[in-house]
């Protein structure tokens, strides 16, 4: 029997269990850097994806701070002493530019940045602002977008071009966001009461104010020139408010009847029982500040008038006829100056500027007479003293309706009050005077319209009816601007 040979034990190469490993150990590695390469890529996108979020937020209240900041220069007129170059030109001249710097200081935070341009533009014969601020807030990380692009572009990123000015960013990419706001001028409308003044006034017994309104029917009577628009004691309204600045005496009525509220900083007011609504403290008011016109051309500079007729027509609306007095004196009979309608109209515009005083006496067709439709206003920078009835026009408003004759009375000052006095004779207008003393010395007769001044003298039996339709009228460009319009622009 044959021994069978003794079989060899085999040995692995050497080094071939280690290369295994090795090569295990390198693809486990690999892949483990693929995974934490792949998340770290993904938390470096995420983060600048965030980074890019936090910047554009912090753009939009730079924004806002930039429509702020030019409000403010803009309701304070202080364009140049907040380091504007200049205030806002008329509409179609250049924007006004600054930038503000709003990072300083803050702990934290990269540069952001404001630029605001403001302009004017015409907006209903208005001249309104447009302000446009555009919020920076600055990204490092250099110019490199997020995972997602169109995140980048939602969010507003200029990472290479500037989205505003189509400029190249240089190194610092930054997140945009602007804010366009249009304002308008806000409207002084001091017409909202029968009478208001600074200081307290005589309000005689057997006076009384109300109210009617010129633009309904049923708050005002038939007219000879409209179906409507005339005061009548049947459709008296309860609007005719009275109203005093003077927070330092008690006001005596002396039961003079108010067909409306009696106003006043302290409520303090006695022989009140005649009053037809409440007695109110806490009153305040916004005087409007007369200043003389800023005309560059007149239809006719008539000087010093003494005892000399004139005849003097309207205009459009929108180019009313300007007609410029040093001073006017009708003191003799037939001596006035009449305002009439261009043939063929029934409405027309005239402004007059009497640069000093106006002295008209009660002498037969004597005055200053305004024919129905002619929208008159006056600017008048010395005394009055204006007197009417029988024959005489005194100021005579035909049409009746108190819109159709506004006086802006500029001069006087708080240490030299001037007079205004209105005798004998009915008036129908609107009157701003801060700085005069008007005197209505006409008992027994009727003042149609609004006043305001800085005191007044009611005579004893004169009856004032507030006509609300005034209330809608403003005086001067006011003082200010209100937001008509906030949107954030899609660029």
């Amino acid at each position: 029997m044959r021994i069978p040979k003794k079989m060899k034990k085999r040995h692995p190469i050497p080094g071939s269990q280690s290369g295994s490993a090795t090569l295990a150990t390198l693809a486990i590695l690999a892949l483990t850097s693929m995974v934490v390469g792949s998340a770290l890529m993904e938390a470096m996108s995420r983060y600048r994806t965030s980074h890019h979020s936090s910047c554009w937020v912090q753009a939009a209240p730079a924004a806002e701070a930039g429509v702020e900041l030019a409000l403010m220069s803009a309701n304070n007129n202080t364009w140049t002493a907040h380091g504007w170059s200049a205030a806002p030109g008329a509409p179609g001249t250049g924007a006004v530019t600054k930038n503000f710097p709003l990072s300083a200081g803050v702990s934290a935070t990269g540069p952001i940045s404001v630029d605001v341009s403001v302009e004017k533009i015409t907006v209903s014969g208005e001249e309104w602002l447009r302000i446009r601020s555009t919020g920076r807030a600055d990204i490092s990380g250099g110019a490199i977008a997020g995972v997602d692009s169109q995140d980048v572009m939602l969010r507003k990123v200029s990472l290479r071009q500037d989205r505003t000015t189509n400029t190249s960013v240089g190194t610092t990419p930054r997140a945009t966001r602007t804010i366009e706001v249009l304002a308008k001028p806000k409207a002084l409308r001091p017409f909202k009461y029968s009478f208001v003044a600074r200081e307290l006034f005589n309000f005689q017994a057997g006076s009384h104010a109300d109210s009617y309104d010129s633009r309904s029917p049923a708050k005002s009577d038939f007219s000879r020139f409209s179906t409507h628009g005339v005061y009548s004691t049947p459709k008296r309204q309860e609007q005719g408010s009275a109203a005093t600045l003077d927070a330092t005496h008690a006001w005596d009525l002396q039961a003079a009847h108010v067909y409306g509220d009696v106003l006043s900083p302290h409520g303090d007011v006695v022989n009140d029982n005649t009053v037809h609504g409440t007695v109110r403290s806490g009153f305040t008011f916004e005087f409007p500040e007369e200043l003389p016109p800023t005309w560059t051309t007149v239809t006719q500079n008539h000087g010093v008038v003494t005892n000399a007729s004139k005849a003097l027509r309207g205009g459009t609306q929108a180019s009313p006829t300007r007609h410029k007095f040093t001073s006017i004196e009708l003191t003799s009979n037939s001596k006035n100056i009449i305002v009439t309608n261009p043939e063929g109209q029934t409405e027309s515009w005239v402004e007059i500027w009497v640069t000093g005083d106006v002295n008209i006496a009660a002498a037969s067709k004597t005055g200053i007479k305004l024919a129905p439709g002619v929208h008159a206003t006056f600017h008048i920078g010395g005394k009055v003293d204006i007197a009417g009835g029988g024959s005489s026009y005194g100021l005579f408003n035909e049409s009746e309706r108190p819109s159709n004759l506004v006086i802006h009375a500029y001069g006087g000052s708080s240490g030299a009050i001037q007079d205004f006095i209105i005798r004998k004779a009915d008036f129908w207008g609107a009157i701003s005077a801060p700085w005069y003393k008007v005197n209505f010395d006409m008992s027994g007769r009727h003042a149609y319209g609004s006043f305001v001044a800085h005191q007044f003298v009611v005579d004893h039996g004169a009856k004032l009816h507030y006509d609300e339709a005034l209330e809608a009228l403003s005086v001067g460009p006011g003082r200010g601007y209100q937001v008509m319009s906030w949107v954030e622009a899609v660029r």
